[in-house]
């Protein structure tokens, strides 16, 4: 689904796998963190 915002286009659906995959990664480093201690 694309959206039309303030001229530019955006591709919502790219925008949310690139979210979910930000937070997958986060949470793989704050799992990573607290196993190395």
């Amino acid at each position: 689904m694309k959206v039309n915002s303030s001229g530019g286009f955006f591709d919502t659906d790219k925008i949310m796998a690139f979210v979910k995959n930000l937070w997958k990664d986060s949470k793989n480093i704050t799992t990573k963190s607290k196993m190395d201690r």
